[in-house]
């Protein structure tokens, strides 16, 4: 079975692009792995979600 994939995209600060960046190249990742880590990690510890499991 094919995965499917969606796109986030959304305006983002200057300064906070900067910083990610700047994370990214400290932590040698890519900026996408790092915004996937954030969202899966804003997921996975919401409460709302809790009981979806």
């Amino acid at each position: 079975m094919a995965s499917t994939s969606k796109y986030l995209q959304f305006p983002i600060k200057e300064a906070d692009h900067r910083k990610l960046k700047l994370l990214s190249i400290y932590r040698n990742c890519t900026l996408k792995s790092i915004l996937q880590e954030m969202v899966c990690s804003y997921i996975e510890n919401a409460p709302e979600l809790k009981g979806d499991k």
